[in-house]
């Protein structure tokens, strides 16, 4: 009799056990990137983000993060998304065009990038407001789009001294997206794809010369341990896929009171950390000299073919779009190109302040996102 009790008792709480383990899964998030915790979107986005979320619904939703790629790369984030291994992650759209190109129709517009606050509020107000076409890609692929941000523009950073065309003959560039890669053949040299984290190791061992990337990257991916020299010459931006992304499965397990605790918090994260990274970059510059990185303008050939290439990208991002099969890529351009003047304006009067460029972002775009 007492070997029953003691059965049913171990029995009882086992079951009670598996019933507190899938209450707790059940608030449990798991949100990956393929970005390393020192990353800005990290400091200023992912992470804060997941805490407020956490705070805000009185811990019903828990994120766990996992950075550095943990659960997925870049190229993998979709598929894990899509498969239920991540309820949630950054998706950059880059590393798999063929699946996302009718939002790669905005990102291969980089070369328009001046101010990312300018781009980052054209971008989302047209990928989650006004453009159709993206909004079905989304719908398609499963995954619900909560935010992209911009970075600065990018810049060259080479392990040698660079600083027109003729010094960048052959060398080899990281040149992550169609993007960057036509850019890196331009200037003579030789495209390579990778994901920014790999880009240390493959400067180190002779795999890279150079990346075409944020100056910001010399201190949160230590490249200014490699890098001599670093062109001061726009050259694009990252500005394409979802910073904050769930799959539509999880997503519609949320309430919908938590569903706009996480809209409005998008729009709060989504501005610091485009203007801490903006930031970032500023503090590194500062230090940049005393690293060994020696900051030039470009010369006067390269400032020539800057110029030329960014007359060209809208009708290159246009003709690759119809080849990938997107029903109405000039409209989706035209139409980035008109938010890009709507935002100059609006940035004009926010300024970099985050509180005022939050507010903005919710007006113009997250406050007409339905939960």
């Amino acid at each position: 009799m007492i070997k029953m009790k003691i059965a049913w008792l171990y029995s009882t709480a086992f079951v009670l056990f598996v019933l507190n383990s899938s209450l707790f899964a059940a608030n449990q998030i798991e949100y990956g990137s393929p970005l390393p915790p020192s990353h800005s979107t990290t400091i200023y986005g992912v992470k804060p983000w997941l805490e407020e979320i956490e705070k805000a619904t009185g811990g019903e939703i828990k994120g766990v993060f996992h950075p550095a790629g943990a659960i997925a790369s870049g190229k993998a984030s979709l598929s894990a998304l899509q498969d239920g291994l991540m309820d949630g992650g950054f998706v950059a759209n880059i590393y798999i065009p063929d699946q996302l190109p009718v939002s790669m129709v905005i990102t291969n517009l980089a070369f328009l990038s001046k101010n990312p606050l300018v781009t980052a509020g054209a971008m989302n107000e047209v990928m989650m407001v006004d453009c159709a076409e993206c909004q079905e890609e989304n719908k398609k692929n499963g995954i619900i789009f909560l935010g992209s941000y911009a970075t600065p523009s990018y810049n060259l950073m080479c392990k040698k001294a660079v600083k027109d065309l003729d010094d960048l003959k052959g060398l080899k560039m990281r040149a992550a997206g169609s993007t960057n890669a036509r850019w890196a053949k331009a200037m003579g040299g030789v495209a390579v794809t990778m994901a920014n984290s790999h880009a240390y190791e493959a400067l180190e061992r002779g795999q890279l010369d150079c990346v075409i990337g944020s100056k910001a990257w010399l201190k949160t991916l230590s490249l200014w341990d490699l890098v001599e020299t670093t062109v001061v010459s726009p050259m694009g931006a990252f500005m394409g896929g979802p910073m904050f992304a769930f799959s539509h499965d999880t997503w519609s397990e949320f309430t919908p009171d938590q569903k706009e605790i996480i809209i409005k918090l998008s729009s709060k994260y989504l501005a610091r950390t485009i203007i801490g990274y903006a930031n970032d970059e500023k503090e590194v510059v500062k230090v940049a000299e005393s690293k060994g990185v020696n900051m030039v303008m470009p010369g006067p050939k390269l400032v020539a073919l800057t110029d030329e290439h960014r007359k060209g990208e809208l009708t290159e991002s246009v003709e690759l779009a119809k080849k990938k099969g997107v029903k109405n890529p000039q409209e989706i351009a035209d139409l980035f190109v008109q938010k890009l003047k709507k935002w100059e304006d609006i940035v004009n009067t926010t300024g970099e302040d985050p509180e005022k460029y939050a507010q903005a972002l919710w007006n113009e775009v997250f406050s007409k996102v339905k939960p």
